[in-house]
């Protein structure tokens, strides 16, 4: 998760394998929820239904949460946690509005609701990854 580069037309970043592609990410909240942003890592998960934030972060920069009983089915059972409005900016663009969830990671999590509306591609012999839009 170190610098960009380009290739061809597009915008790439590192990526080093076995571990899932991520990248350095700042998330803002909407702006009558705070106005202190998370800059830091972010793992890309096709699993993950929801995005995430630290939930370190979120609380120690302030942030209002849209709600408080947001359910979410894990592995090992429903839980309740905080979810956020927040808007996601990346190496890659900005990926708009969002509802994101506190997750006891030391990452955000980039899932689904991003995901799937964009192309991942991984180039395994460069060691490099992007994000395209699905539809441009």
């Amino acid at each position: 998760m170190s610098t960009n580069g380009t290739s061809g037309a597009y915008l790439t970043e590192p990526w080093s394998p076995p571990a899932a592609p991520g990248l350095w990410v700042v998330i803002t909240p909407h702006p009558l929820l705070g106005n202190r942003s998370y800059d830091g890592p972010a793992l890309l998960d096709s699993g993950s239904g929801v995005c995430a934030i630290p939930r370190s972060a979120a609380r120690s920069l302030g942030w209002t949460p849209v709600n408080k009983d947001y359910r979410v089915a894990t592995a090992i059972g429903d839980d309740k946690v905080w979810a956020y409005l927040v808007c996601l900016h990346t190496p890659f663009g900005d990926f708009g509005k969002v509802t994101a969830i506190e997750s006891r990671k030391d990452y955000a999590v980039i899932g689904r609701p991003i995901l799937s509306k964009h192309l991942v591609l991984l180039d395994g012999p460069k060691l490099r990854f992007s994000i395209l839009p699905a539809n441009p």
